[in-house]
C-alpha cells in the first residue's frame, strides 16, 4: 500500500490544497495544483504549457497575471534557492491582493543542471521575510504591487506614478475622464504627454472610437488642414464602423498651429453640432498663458484649452518614480522581445548611475536607454557596460557641464527676442514709432505690421 502511495505522488500533489507548481526548462507549466486553483481562481486547464515570463501584469482576467508569479528569478534556473515576496489576487475578487511568500527551488540532474523548478507559495509573515532580497526582486515586486493598486483605485494600468508631484498630476487625469471639455497637456519635450492623452481616451472609449494624433509640427499648413477636414469628415459620417470613427483628436506641439487653423477649431468646437466632434486634446511645451501672453494663441483659441489644463513634471523631479520606470520598460521589452535568457533587472551599481544622471530627453530617453541596453545585455541583469553609448556619452557631458536645459522651440525664442527688442527701442524713443522704424532699419508701416502680429498694443504718439 505504501509503494502504491509513493508511486501516486504526483496524484497527491496536484490535488493537495497546499499551492505548488512546477515548470518545466523551457518556463513553461507542467503542474498547478488544486491549492493554486484555489488561490488564483485559475485552472491548470488554463495556464498548462504557458510560458512564465519575468514581468508584471495588473490585469487579473488575463492569465500573464498568474504566470508572472510564478516566474522565477534567473538566479533559480543557474541552482540557486530563492525566496521572494510577492502579491497574490484571485481572479474574480475585488478585495486587496495578498502578500506570498513563493519559495522556488531548482529541481537539478546528475551533472548540476537545473531541469526544472519547483515552487511552494506560503504565508508572508515578519518572521520568514528574506534577509536582503536583491534590488532587482524588490522593484519587480514593487511594481507590480503599485500597477495593482493603480488599476483598483484609478482603473489605470499603463501608468506609473509613485511620487507626490504624479500622484498630484493622477488626480487631475481623473478629472478628464468622462467629460466632453478639451485637455491642455503642458511639458517638456518626452514627458509623456500623448501617452497621458492615449490613457484618457481610451479610459473612455475602452472598444470603440480612435485616437487621433496628429504632430503640428511635423506637418505642413495644407497637410494639417486637409487632415483635421477629414477627420471632421469622418465623425459626420453615420456609415463608418465606431472604430474607424476619431473618438479623440491630439495636436502634438500645438503652439506651432497657424492662427487661421485656431480660428477654424473654435468654430467647430461651438457649432451646433459640435457633440458629433471628436474630443480635443493638446500637447505644448510652454505653458498656455505663457504662449497667450506672446500672441502664438488667439484669445478664443485660449479660452477653448484654458478650462482644464495638466502639468506633467520632467523625469528629474520624480525621483521616487525612476526605478519603477525603467523596470517597466525593462519588463516591456521582455514582453516584446523573446529570448532565451530573462533579465530581471538592473546591477546595483547601474541604479546610481541612472539617478543621477538629468534625462533631458526624460521618459523617451529612459525608454531607448533601457531598450538597448536589454539589447546589449548578456547576463540576468543589466550592468554598466551594458549601458548604450549615447547614455554614457551624455553622462559624461553633464559630470563637466552644467544639466541641459530644456530648449526653446525656435520659432517662439524668435518671436519673443524681436519683441523684447521693439519694446525696448519704443520706450528708448518715447513711443515715438517713426523713430523707433529708423533706428530699427524698417518703415513706418512695416513696424505697424510686426507689432500687430507679436501684440503690442498700437496706442497714439
Amino acid at each position: 500500500m505504501a509503494a502504491k502511495r509513493l508511486r501516486n505522488w504526483d496524484s497527491l500533489v496536484a490535488k493537495s490544497d497546499s499551492p505548488c507548481f512546477v515548470l518545466d526548462v523551457q518556463r513553461r507549466v507542467v503542474l498547478f495544483n488544486r491549492g493554486c486553483e484555489e488561490l488564483f481562481g485559475w485552472t491548470m486547464a488554463e495556464l498548462g504549457d504557458r510560458e512564465c515570463r519575468y514581468v508584471t501584469e495588473p490585469d487579473p482576467l488575463q492569465p500573464e497575471s498568474v504566470t508572472s508569479i510564478l516566474a522565477p528569478p534567473e538566479e533559480v534556473w543557474q541552482g540557486e534557492s530563492i525566496a521572494v515576496p510577492t502579491f497574490v489576487r484571485h481572479r474574480r475578487s475585488t478585495e486587496r491582493p495578498l502578500s506570498k511568500l513563493i519559495r522556488f527551488t531548482p529541481l537539478l540532474d546528475e551533472e548540476g543542471l537545473c531541469q526544472a523548478v519547483w515552487g511552494s507559495i506560503g504565508e508572508l509573515t515578519s518572521t520568514n521575510k528574506p534577509d536582503k532580497p536583491r534590488p532587482s526582486h524588490s522593484v519587480h515586486t514593487e511594481l507590480a504591487a503599485l500597477r495593482i493598486s493603480l488599476r483598483q483605485q484609478y482603473e489605470l494600468d499603463r501608468f506609473i506614478a509613485k511620487s507626490p508631484v504624479m500622484k498630484s498630476v493622477l488626480e487631475q487625469i481623473q478629472l478628464g475622464v468622462g467629460k466632453s471639455q478639451p485637455i491642455c497637456l503642458s511639458g517638456e519635450r518626452g514627458v509623456g504627454k500623448q501617452h497621458v492623452a492615449s490613457i484618457i481616451h481610451h479610459a473612455d472609449n475602452p472598444q470603440s472610437r480612435a485616437f487621433v494624433p496628429l504632430n503640428c509640427n511635423s506637418l505642413t499648413d495644407f497637410q494639417l488642414e486637409e487632415e483635421l477636414q477629414q477627420l471632421f469628415a469622418a465623425s459626420d459620417d453615420d456609415q463608418l464602423p465606431s472604430g474607424l470613427q476619431p473618438g479623440t483628436l491630439y495636436l502634438e506641439e500645438v503652439e506651432y498651429l497657424p492662427r487661421e487653423i485656431q480660428q477654424w477649431l473654435v468654430q467647430q468646437f461651438s457649432s451646433v453640432t459640435s457633440q458629433r466632434r471628436p474630443r480635443l486634446m493638446v500637447g505644448l511645451r510652454q505653458s498656455l498663458a505663457q504662449l497667450r501672453e506672446d500672441n502664438v494663441f488667439s484669445t478664443e483659441f485660449f479660452y477653448l484649452l484654458a478650462p482644464l489644463q495638466i502639468h506633467l513634471p520632467p523625469l528629474r523631479e520624480r525621483p521616487e518614480d525612476l526605478p519603477l520606470l525603467a523596470q517597466f520598460f525593462l519588463e516591456q521589452c521582455s514582453r516584446l522581445f523573446e529570448i532565451d535568457q530573462q533579465i530581471s533587472g538592473f546591477d546595483s551599481s547601474v541604479w546610481e548611475q541612472l539617478k543621477q544622471y538629468h534625462w533631458p530627453g526624460n521618459l523617451n530617453e529612459l525608454q531607448t536607454t533601457v531598450r538597448d541596453a536589454y539589447a546589449n545585455c548578456l547576463g540576468s541583469e543589466i550592468a554598466l557596460d551594458d549601458l548604450p553609448f549615447s547614455f554614457r556619452t551624455g553622462r559624461d557631458a553633464q559630470q563637466l557641464t552644467d544639466p541641459l536645459k530644456e530648449q526653446e522651440p525656435l520659432d517662439i525664442a524668435l518671436k519673443r527676442i524681436e519683441k523684447e527688442l521693439i519694446e525696448e527701442t519704443l520706450a528708448d524713443c518715447r513711443q515715438i514709432k517713426t523713430n523707433a522704424a529708423k533706428r530699427l532699419g524698417l518703415t513706418r508701416a512695416k513696424l505697424y505690421r510686426r507689432m500687430e502680429n507679436l501684440g503690442i498694443p498700437l496706442d497714439d504718439e
